[in-house]
């Protein structure tokens, strides 16, 4: 939590899963400084954080996870980013079924430039 600021589109609520995290605004919480991996790898750990919420946010009835893994996170890279500025993260289910989720999502500057694109696969316990 220390690492990024992050700020959700639609509010926190009282109730963190009964609605969507995505889409939310990131952005490195620390100077970065001057070289680009370190922001790169901010970035990758910023589009890594609410993914598994966009899986629950589209299960009725929405519960607290539990038991949940990421069996794989994959990050694209469109552009060079800067991670100490604020991105715009937005992640949709692809599907859930059999006890899995895969979602896609995509990264954008303030300025609406695409930056990244990711998926990432979950398991989702019965």
């Amino acid at each position: 939590p220390n690492l990024i600021e992050l700020r959700r589109v639609h509010g926190a609520g009282e109730q963190p899963y009964a609605r969507p995290a995505h889409p939310y605004w990131a952005r490195s919480a620390a100077p970065l400084g001057e070289d680009p991996l370190s922001h790169a790898a901010a970035l990758a750990f910023m589009s890594d954080y609410l993914v598994i919420l966009s899986v629950l946010a589209a299960r009725t009835p929405i519960d607290r996870p539990t038991g949940i893994r990421t069996v794989d996170h994959s990050l694209w890279f469109h552009r060079p980013v800067n991670a100490e500025d604020w991105h715009l993260f937005s992640s949709d289910p692809v599907s859930i079924w059999g006890g899995k989720g895969l979602v896609h999502g995509s990264v954008h500057t303030r300025q609406g430039t695409r930056v990244a694109s990711f998926a990432q696969e979950v398991i989702i316990p019965a």
